[in-house]
């Protein structure tokens, strides 16, 4: 149990309630929210090399915040994601089940819903309003900014640091699920050519 008691510090689907790729109107009355800015530990030690792109969108959703509900169907989409890439069903429902207990804050851990809100008197499970909402989509614009294609797979970096750390990857499912419009185009996603084949012997 004790790698998998890593995911309980999983904190990766954007489930804000606009559309990835979209920065939703603020009135100018309103303030201007300036969250904390986005980070991603992955997840925390555990199979980084091949989970790591759930972890990572699931980390967004769980920096963003929102209601109880988005959090939910976060944690539903983690149990998928991880479902979808290890083929292993049970897997998939132990990592949500030990998700899922993080319940309250306090409760056993900081669990990190709604990070991007600590110290402006937000609660737990309040909706997002416009003006949160506005800087969720200024933060997705920077982190999907940074997305940088791997040209020897179908992936992207997600830090633009080097030398490239290739644990710290996203599928381009995953990607297109945080980034929607402004994911890097796929056609920068070609592998490069491979040697000629010799001629056959004989």
């Amino acid at each position: 149990m004790g790698p998998l008691l890593a995911l309980l510090v999983l904190a990766a689907a954007p489930l804000v309630p606009v559309a990835a790729g979209t920065i939703p109107s603020v009135a100018f009355s309103d303030e201007v929210a300036s969250p904390i800015p986005f980070s991603s530990n992955g997840c925390s030690g555990f199979r980084e090399a091949r989970f790591f792109g759930c972890c990572f969108v699931h980390d967004f959703a769980y920096w963003s915040g929102g209601t109880w509900n988005e959090r939910g169907r976060a944690d539903a989409t983690l149990r998928q994601c991880l479902s979808d890439v290890s083929h292993n069903k049970p897997l998939a429902y132990v990592a949500f089940a030990l998700v899922r207990m993080a319940t309250f804050s306090g409760a056993m851990m900081d669990f990190g819903w709604g990070r991007a809100w600590r110290k402006t008197g937000r609660d737990m499970y309040d909706p997002l309003t416009s003006t949160q909402q506005y800087g969720i989509e200024i933060e997705r614009h920077r982190v999907c900014g940074d997305l940088t294609p791997n040209p020897k797979n179908d992936r992207y970096y997600v830090d633009r640091a080097e030398p490239r750390d290739d644990v710290r990857q996203i599928r381009q499912r995953q990607a297109q699920q945080l980034c929607g419009a402004n994911l890097p185009s796929p056609a920068k996603l070609e592998k490069p050519a491979g040697k000629p084949a010799g001629k056959p012997a004989g």
